[in-house]
């Protein structure tokens, strides 16, 4: 049979995958994927056998890289994890915590907080500054016939200088309402302090005081508020709700 425009596959009929040779064979060319080679790159011979390209995973190289290619890969993995932990440990770094640690970063207060406690205490001034209720009980009436409550206070000033100390008391409130002082004869109650004063306390000194004030609630508990100083966040200090006793 004659072929006009060339034998099929043969030269001049399009088709790129072998060159027609003498005696109607095939002759595949490098890179072509001859007959049953299923695509895969090598180089033909005489006789009609398929010799596989170095590298080009024909016949019978199951399509496998060679060695050096794997390990070059696992190396760069490896590489890569490393930076992942290094830059997983910096970032836990920057927010405080250490790795492996049982601390909870926790975030800073957004709205004030109001807990119970059997006492009042609050850390002041960068926490150099200590603030302790060790008694809170009620007292005797005073001179306006109003029941009285006594709070003992103990403050430690462990900043490089002088504080005064009503600066550092609590306020106190029951159901809303401010607790003021309680008017006592201050020659009756020498030591309750029921105004405003100058003491100070020095630095790495502790002071002790009892502080009168009005019992509006009898019986209900207190509320202590921190006079907060402005270089603190108020947020920092909760209210600690005390019941006397």
């Amino acid at each position: 049979m004659s072929y006009p425009y060339g034998r099929p596959g043969g030269p001049g009929s399009g088709d790129p995958r072998g060159v027609g040779a003498s005696g109607g064979q095939w002759v595949p060319v490098p890179g072509s994927g001859g007959p049953g080679s299923g695509g895969q790159r090598g180089v033909g011979v005489p006789g009609g056998q398929w010799v596989p390209v170095p590298g080009s995973g024909g016949p019978g190289s199951g399509g496998r890289r060679s060695s050096a290619g794997v390990v070059v890969g696992c190396v760069v993995g490896l590489v890569v994890a490393a930076l992942v932990v290094g830059v997983a440990f910096l970032v836990v770094r920057s927010r405080g915590v250490e790795p492996g640690s049982n601390t909870t970063a926790t975030a800073r207060p957004t709205e004030q907080q109001t807990i119970t406690s059997d006492h009042y205490w609050a850390d002041v001034l960068g926490g150099e500054f200590h603030i302790e209720s060790t008694s809170v009980v009620q007292g005797p009436t005073d001179q306006d016939g109003a029941a009285t409550l006594l709070v003992t206070l103990t403050m430690t000033n462990n900043t490089n200088k002088s504080e005064y100390i009503m600066n550092y008391v609590p306020f106190l409130e029951q159901n809303g309402v401010d607790l003021n002082f309680a008017k006592l004869d201050p020659d009756q109650y020498p030591d309750v302090v029921v105004e405003m004063n100058d003491d100070l306390i020095r630095p790495g000194d502790t002071k002790t005081l009892v502080v009168g004030f009005k019992y509006i609630y009898v019986g209900e508990p207190v509320v202590f508020q921190t006079d907060v100083p402005v270089s603190d966040n108020y947020l920092d200090y909760p209210y600690i709700v005390v019941q006397p006793s």
